[in-house]
């Protein structure tokens, strides 16, 4: 690999801008996108980070930014990421019972899929359908208590229906 092609691969690098929601699968995306631009230098994976972080989040990190640890700079500061704009399990958990509406899913497995995020594999999926088929109207939520199908199932039946 020429020089070139390795000051291509890193202009081309395209991160995520903004960490507030899904703070997890942001980094996630930081780590696939390094190492599909063939980028493993932690000095690079830190600097190109810091580079991409919007002036806000900028702010919650600046003690990292201004004064960068000797070793392991990108993995201190996705960790201050995660941890700064992650919520608690308790707001997770808060969220799951009380907060999250079908109405702001695209659709009934979308839905499902964000109660098993936030549940983050603490509780079980028979509480979780149960906890999901409240959501759901009426007329769905007695066709479906009847059925024996796993809540992954489930969901997808009522998307097809939807």
């Amino acid at each position: 690999m020429t020089s070139e092609t390795v000051e291509v691969a890193r202009i081309a690098l395209r991160l995520p801008p903004t960490f507030w929601k899904s703070t997890f699968v942001r980094i996630a995306q930081c780590d696939h996108a390094f190492t599909f631009s063939g980028i493993s230098s932690d000095d690079t994976k830190y600097s190109a980070l810091v580079a991409n972080l919007d002036a806000e989040t900028l702010s919650y990190v600046s003690d990292i930014v201004l004064s960068p640890p000797n070793s392991d700079k990108y993995h201190t500061l996705s960790q201050r990421l995660i941890t700064q704009f992650s919520d608690s399990e308790t707001q997770n958990i808060k969220k799951l019972l009380t907060d999250l509406q079908l109405g702001e899913m695209r659709s009934p497995a979308t839905c499902c899929e964000k109660m098993k995020e936030l549940s983050n594999g603490q509780l079980q999926d028979n509480f979780l359908q149960s906890l999901w088929l409240q959501r759901m109207p009426p007329h769905i939520q007695t066709v479906l208590s009847a059925s024996s199908e796993s809540l992954d199932k489930l969901a997808i039946i009522v998307d097809k229906g939807f």
